[in-house]
């Protein structure tokens, strides 16, 4: 259970776990299960104020980046822990639709039986999760930032050796690819997501 455990002192400034708990999580159940393991994400979807009076809940940044890291890392189900007070939350409630729409528009080729292509990241603090994978004449890019601050990262990958121009899903941009690299700007804990 990667638990962020979100919290906002007398001065508004909002902290959380690192989301790196989540890709480091996922890590460790696939190998420790020799890659015969499926690993699943139970992101947490509650806040922990009936115990601590400045918790509050992830909002839909944080939950939407702690469930596509956890993708990206190889997890094959999740099962939010919602715990008590399911409904406190707007941003969940609603964010929840958004984020399964997504993961199930993108199923094919998740459940694509090809393994992922290497990829490789240049970003500050090993601070960007990216997974690159065709399934049969279809690409997808997912990259997920997990710092708590703006950041540009490049990827490249040989998968995108050919590939002219990506295009968002969930996205507005539709970024061009230069030999067989991307360069991607992000928000805080953002998700971009490009076929």
């Amino acid at each position: 259970h990667p638990y962020l455990a979100p919290t906002v002192d007398d001065q508004g400034t909002r902290r959380m776990k690192s989301p790196k708990h989540v890709r480091d999580t996922v890590r460790a159940v696939i190998e420790a299960g020799k890659g015969r393991t499926a690993a699943w994400c139970s992101p947490q979807a509650f806040s922990y104020g009936m115990v601590d009076s400045r918790a509050d809940y992830p909002n839909f940044t944080e939950f939407n980046c702690t469930v596509f890291t956890a993708v990206a890392n190889g997890a094959k189900g999740l099962a939010p822990w919602t715990y008590r007070s399911l409904f406190g939350s707007m941003d969940l409630r609603m964010g929840y639709d958004a984020i399964y729409e997504t993961l199930a528009a993108l199923e094919p080729v998740f459940t694509h039986p090809g393994g992922n292509a290497p990829v490789r990241i240049d970003a500050p603090d090993d601070g960007v999760d990216v997974l690159v994978k065709w399934a049969g004449d279809r690409l997808m890019v997912m990259a997920v930032n997990l710092l708590d601050r703006p950041v540009s990262a490049r990827i490249e990958s040989p998968a995108l050796a050919g590939v002219r121009q990506l295009f968002g899903c969930r996205d507005a941009a539709d970024p061009a690819v230069q030999n067989g690299a991307v360069t991607l700007d992000f928000e805080p804990y953002g998700v971009r997501l490009f076929t």
